[in-house]
């Protein structure tokens, strides 16, 4: 089961990665794309600390490994509501 969800998950956010580079080339100009680069990279960071840490928070707390799985729903449910707010780059008029 675990080898079975490994790949599935893999193949499923390997793309997602990629595509989110792309969405952010074309959601901001090229005078801003430094910093929302920087941004991007830093998020990433804090994510890739941030995540496993309150998921073995939880879980010690807790003594559950799935109620510490379940932690990273918060993390994809606040990724969720900034990108839902975030208008996307067709439907912006083009820059003249």
């Amino acid at each position: 089961a675990y080898i079975f969800f490994g790949l599935l998950i893999g193949l499923g956010f390997g793309p997602v990665q990629a595509s989110s580079r792309s969405y952010m080339a074309r959601s901001v100009t090229a005078a801003e794309s430094g910093r929302y680069f920087g941004i991007y990279a830093l998020a990433g960071r804090a994510t890739s600390f941030a995540a496993p840490f309150l998921v073995a928070t939880i879980t010690l707390a807790s003594g559950s490994s799935r109620l510490g799985m379940a932690a990273i729903v918060l993390f994809l449910g606040v990724g969720l509501a900034i990108l839902i707010r975030t208008p996307y780059p067709a439907d912006q008029p083009a820059a003249e």
